[in-house]
């Protein structure tokens, strides 16, 4: 079996991705929609952290018709109405007449052209995972199709009542974020407000996914009902790149995650506009998975919103969703057995991590991950945190959710819950992980995501209605 194809089933495409740094392999390996390219003469090659892909192959398998300009100097992709076209050697590309940029910048390598991995992500519109440590990537699109015309997030206007302002997360730090505040217009007094915590892997402020921005929606919508929202670029996003194989390995979700929403969270206390004692936390995915810590390390919100996360470990989480996707495959699939194979061998190393010392899980993986980052999250587990808490707890949950179970994560909250009066549950039939409603062709697969929607409006209603009632 191909090396490629089990890096591809061993990680969690949306919800775990981990932190935008690799080590050094030999031969590295990139998918398109679960199907290994063959580069022939060509091969994928790091360029510091980042992974260099020869263009044509990859782009075409996404269904785009690449084109070079007989001097070598640019490149144009087009499929169907849509078109792109970009310099070779730089670090930009114009789509449909918008200027988009990513890094690092292309480059012409004996006759082919190159470009990292993000250029797949930020002008083609297509999802893609590099895990630490691995040495295969991923680029998937819906359905198969050329994303820029399937997967943007649909376009939504500032509500009138709503104003943004830029603002900085840990100003002054050697990791300062940029970020958006969003206020209504008008207040009579101090706003209530609310800091909005990415699932995980590399995150832009509208936690941007396929064709959703749900921080977006979430922010537009809170502000027009009187809540000021905070939304930031991650860490993984914004500085990813210069993070070395060694630094990578250091990772964890402390600062990945948890240092930045608290000093998110000082932030909005410290605007004289914000009423401190009326700051709360809303965590998607990863993000509801550590709001309870990020709440008792410094946090100190008023009141924790989890949104489709889970009490259960991010390992447990990893191997239910691997264990789903073989499921999929016939019994008579190869792929099948040694997925098996590959999966059992992956437990026997996770159940290593507790007896491992920091310094050797920072030299071992567990299904591609730097074990350190698994092991230093044990070692917080978020049903001991989350079990003394005495604040305001709003748990939610899509029932279509198909990498996060209604029926496994939600339930397991609900027993952890069970002796408290300050927690509130509600599940909500037809919505998914990211809280969109959808139905249609590929359902229940990564495939719907691919259909531009917005968070549903019970859902953004019900949150302004737990805190406004505070």
């Amino acid at each position: 079996m191909k090396k490629g194809w089990i890096a591809t089933l061993a990680v969690l495409l949306l919800l775990v991705q981990t932190p935008t740094a690799w080590g050094a392999a030999e031969r590295f390996t990139v998918s398109v929609n679960g199907s290994e390219v063959d580069f022939k003469d060509a091969a994928p090659y790091l360029s510091g952290s980042a992974l260099m892909v020869p263009v044509r192959a990859a782009a075409e398998k996404l269904g785009w018709k690449v084109s070079p300009s007989a001097d070598m100097k640019e490149l144009l992709l087009a499929s169907g109405d849509a078109a792109v076209r970009t310099t070779i050697g730089s670090g930009t590309a114009t789509v449909q007449e918008v200027k988009r940029s990513f890094t690092p910048v292309s480059i012409l390598k004996q006759g082919r052209v190159y470009v990292p991995l993000a250029f797949f992500k930020e002008i083609l519109g297509a999802a893609t995972d590099f895990p630490a440590g691995g040495t295969a990537a991923t680029i998937t699109a819906a359905s198969g199709m050329p994303q820029t015309a399937q997967q943007s997030p649909p376009s939504l206007p500032l509500p009138s009542g709503v104003v943004e302002e830029a603002a900085i997360v840990g100003k002054g730090s050697t990791y300062a974020l940029p970020g958006t505040l969003t206020l209504p217009k008008s207040a009579p007094g101090l706003l209530p407000a609310v800091v909005l915590v990415h699932g995980s892997g590399p995150s832009d402020r509208d936690e941007t996914a396929y064709g959703y921005k749900p921080f977006r929606d979430i922010a537009y919508s809170l502000a027009e009902q009187g809540i000021a929202v905070l939304r930031y670029d991650k860490r993984t996003y914004t500085y990813g790149s210069t993070f070395t194989p060694e630094s990578a390995a250091k990772i964890t979700v402390k600062e990945e995650t948890v240092e930045d929403a608290i000093a998110a969270a000082k932030l909005l206390k410290n605007d004289p506009r914000i009423d401190p004692s009326r700051v709360y936390i809303i965590g998607h995915s990863l993000g509801g998975m550590l709001a309870p810590r990020i709440d008792a390390e410094g946090g100190d919100f008023a009141g924790l919103v989890l949104l489709a996360g889970s009490p259960r470990s991010l390992l447990d989480i990893m191997f239910d969703q691997n264990e789903a996707i073989l499921a999929t495959l016939d019994d008579n699939d190869p792929k099948k057995q040694a997925g098996k194979d590959f999966l059992a061998h992956e437990r026997k190393k996770a159940e290593q991590l507790a007896g491992m010392t920091d310094a050797q899980a920072m030299t071992s993986t567990v299904l591609g991950v730097p074990a350190y980052y698994f092991k230093e999250m044990d070692e917080h587990k978020t049903t001991d945190v989350a079990a003394g808490l005495t604040k305001p707890l709003l748990v939610l949950q899509g029932q279509d959710d198909f990498q996060v179970y209604a029926d496994k994560d939600y339930v397991m909250w609900q027993e952890l819950f069970k002796s408290k009066t300050n927690a509130q549950f509600k599940l909500y039939p037809g919505l998914n992980h990211f809280f969109v409603d959808y139905e249609g062709a590929g359902a229940g697969t990564v495939a719907e995501y691919g259909k531009p929607g917005r968070v549903a409006q019970v859902v953004l209603d019900d949150i302004a209605d737990f805190i406004l009632k505070r």
